[in-house]
Parts: structure tokens; sequence; C-alpha cells
């Protein structure tokens, strides 16, 4: 369109000339000044229409607008972001994400980025909703929507593209069960979806008989407890967990406050069996014939010390360890830091504790030992260990 008019401006201008050239000779009362005035505003004009022209062809720029990784180069007058992906064709929705902003001010060579939305109906064990993603694989969606838990579930291979109607997919997360059978107690990790399926996994088989302390169609979740009593012949087997105890054993060889797990223990199985009676296939009798412990409950065992905690005298030189522990800690002398790496007083990392003769945790020494320990780091170094309340010694 641009050289079109130009082209049209230029051709007029000829035929203007033309025109003036093939007047008559002078005529009295016409000038030869008005014949050339004539010329001049017709030189104006196209000068006027090309110069517009050329004005009108700089305003355009040169964009590229990359739909969900697909890119296209257009030129336009569009000032703005929503502009350029209007001349683009391009619509977006309020799931979708833009880069730049669809109200942003638009630059020649500008790359506009979007993203469209995408719907998951998402199962995240037995919860199911409708979220929004801009994830153009399941593997992103995934990673957009946070699941990205070691050993999860996905209905769906991890590669597979989504297109913009969307994807229906089921996630489960690794649950902990505990597996009750035959006298003894299993621990699983599982992703089944059935406590049916779970059973299965395990190689477990039921009998007609049998009977499950949980629906075989119930959610593995968690925590949950499966106990699988064995019926057969008309005897019933049922094992009962007996949950394990503590027991707190003094040791010299610990300060006092300090514990320490010497024996983890487990839990025990003692298995009851009774002798069951029917009459026209209708249980009327229940009697325990046996009792007997299959598996041997072993206590966890606590070491509890008691051991009395040295006396540390600092000496302090001088130096006012007060004000520094007020610096660095509040004068709390079981103070962390929020990142877990500085304790105590003097909020000792542990390296440097370590280093001057400390052990465990500087938060669980005393104060005076705290102390003592920070001014044989003093002793080392000076007040460059502490780089900001060292001015305070």
């Amino acid at each position: 369109m641009p050289g079109t008019a130009v082209i049209g401006a230029l051709l007029s201008f000829v035929a203007c000339r033309t025109r003036l050239r093939s007047l008559s000779p002078l005529r009295p009362g016409i000038s030869r000044r008005r014949r050339l005035l004539a010329l001049g505003l017709q030189v104006a004009l196209v000068t006027g229409v090309v110069g517009g022209t050329a004005a009108f062809v700089r305003s355009d720029r040169t964009v590229h607008v990359v739909v969900d990784g697909q890119q296209q180069t257009i030129r336009t007058f569009a000032t703005t972001v929503g502009g350029a992906l209007k001349a683009a064709h391009v619509e977006v929705g309020e799931h979708d994400t833009v880069a730049p902003a669809v109200g942003a001010k638009l630059h020649d060579g500008d790359t506009v980025v979007v993203r469209h939305g995408r719907p998951v109906t998402l199962t995240v064990g037995t919860a199911s909703e409708t979220v929004w993603v801009t994830g153009s694989t399941v593997s992103q969606a995934l990673t957009q929507l946070g699941l990205t838990q070691q050993g999860e579930y996905v209905s769906a291979s991890r590669s597979r593209p989504i297109g913009l109607a969307g994807i229906a997919l089921s996630v489960r997360l690794p649950q902990q069960v505990t597996l009750v059978h035959d006298g003894t107690v299993q621990r699983v990790s599982t992703v089944a979806p059935t406590v049916g399926a779970l059973l299965t996994q395990a190689r477990l088989t039921l009998g007609k008989a049998d009977v499950l302390s949980v629906a075989k169609t119930a959610y593995p979740t968690t925590g949950m407890v499966v106990k699988l009593t064995r019926v057969r012949g008309g005897t019933e087997i049922d094992d009962q967990l007996i949950a394990q105890s503590t027991r707190r054993v003094e040791d010299p060889n610990l300060y006092t406050g300090e514990t320490q797990v010497a024996d983890a223990g487990q839990d025990g199985v003692i298995r009851l069996t009774y002798q069951l009676t029917y009459a026209d296939g209708k249980l009327v009798g229940r009697k325990l014939v046996s009792r007997k412990q299959t598996a041997a409950m072993a206590p966890e065992v606590v070491d509890v010390g008691t051991k009395a905690r040295p006396v540390y005298t600092a000496t302090a030189d001088g130096l006012d360890f007060a004000a520094l522990a007020d610096c660095e800690s509040g004068g709390d002398a079981t103070s962390r830091s929020a990142d877990g790496l500085y304790y105590g007083l003097y909020q000792f990392d542990l390296s440097t504790w370590d280093s001057v003769g400390g052990s465990g945790l500087p938060s669980d020494a005393s104060a005076s030992e705290q102390t003592y320990r920070a001014q044989e780091l003093y002793d080392r170094v000076g007040r460059s260990a502490w780089p900001v309340c060292g001015q305070y010694l």
C-alpha cells in the first residue's frame, strides 16, 4: 500500500508537468508568475505525499511471536503487545500467559511469548479437581503442579504431549502402610490404587473365609494398618500387634540431658487361634484355643546421660563476653540461627565449636562452657571470629 501511494503521487506529478507544458502561449492577463506558482504547489503536494508515506512506512515494526514454542515473524503498526497478537491472529484467554504483558508497549524487534493454558483433570489419590497449566507435556505439567516426588505413579507417560483440550491425569503418591499377616509385620511403601491391589503386589492370597481389617476397595493411606486374619476350616486366626515399649537406661558416658537410641526395637505379634462352630452356615460359637507369640516385642532402648557436665571458668582477661553474647544471641545460651548453622551464646558453627574442644551442639552446652570455648577462640584469632559483634568485647 505505501509503495502504491508513492507511485500514484509521482504519476500525478508527471501528469501535472505534462499539462503545464501543453498550455498555450501566455494569454493576456495570465502572467508567467502565476503559472510558476501553480507548478510550485504541485511539487509541494507531491513532496508532502511522498514524505508522509515514508513516515508511514517507518512506523511499522518487526515482531517475533512465539506461541507454544512455534515462532512466526510479522510486520505490524501495532504499538502494544495486545495489538501485535491481534495482528498475528493469536487469541489469549484468562488461563494463558503472555510475556511481555498484553498492555506492554511494543518495540521493533521484540519477541512476544504466549503459552496457552491447558485444563488438567487431576486426581491425586481419591481427590479430583480441574487445574490449569501452561506446560505442553505431562512432565512439564507435573513440575508446574509440584508433583515431582520420587516413586509417584502417573497414569500417562511423562513425555506425552498435552493439547489445548487438556488431559486427565491420575497421580498416586507413595503411601506407607503396615501389613499384619501370617505372624509377621510388614511395612511397605506403595502406590497401589486399592488395598486389594496392594495385597496382590505383596503376593498375599486371600482365602474365601479370610478377613481383612480394611475393605479391599479402600485406598491405601500412610499410617494405615491392614490386618489379614486367616480363617480355615472353622478356625480363625487373629494376629494382634504388641506395640513396643521404651526402656530408658542410665549411661555414665553421656552428659546429663543427653540421650541416645541404643536399640530401635520392634513391635511384637500375638497369634490368637479360635475354634469356630457353624450351624447351617451361621457362626454360633467361637472359642479361644491357642494364644502364641509369633514375634517377640523388643523395646526401644534409650541411653540417658548421667555424667555431670564439667564446670568451665573463663578468666575473661578484661573482655566483656556478656556484651558479645548480647549482640550475637540476645544472651540466649540455647539460641539457634534461622538457617540452623549457628548456635548458643556466641553463635558458634559446628566446625569452629569442634576446633576449640566442644562436642555435640554448642546450644546444648552450659553457658560457662560456651564462654570458656569463646575465650579459647578469642585467644587464637582475636575479635575477627565475630566480624560484627567483636567490637563489644
